[in-house]
């Protein structure tokens, strides 16, 4: 899952993620959620990259937990949406079979 947001900024990404988690570095992830990674866009903006387990888990985790927090804290949902594409390979990364 790709996600850019050119309204996005680090201190948005980090209050979201401290709502949504309790931490940066949460030891718990959603299910379905592989791999996250995030920064910023050198045109300006935030960058999501995600790895999940499809589409659906998502979209789960989207609906539940990300917009609810977003919401709390007077986010708006981004504009963009986001770029789901199949995986064929990665490399250092254990991925499920």
């Amino acid at each position: 899952m790709l996600l850019d947001t050119p309204e996005g900024s680090q201190a948005m990404y980090e209050a979201l993620t401290t709502k949504v988690f309790g931490s940066l570095q949460p030891t718990v992830l959603p299910d379905g959620l592989i791999v996250h990674a995030a920064g910023p866009r050198e045109e300006g903006g935030w960058r999501v990259v995600d790895i999940w387990e499809s589409a659906e888990a998502f979209w789960r985790f989207f609906d539940a937990k990300l917009l609810p927090a977003a919401q709390e804290l007077g986010q708006d949902p981004p504009d963009a949406r986001p770029t789901f594409f199949a995986i064929h390979n990665t490399i250092g990364l254990d991925m499920p079979a």
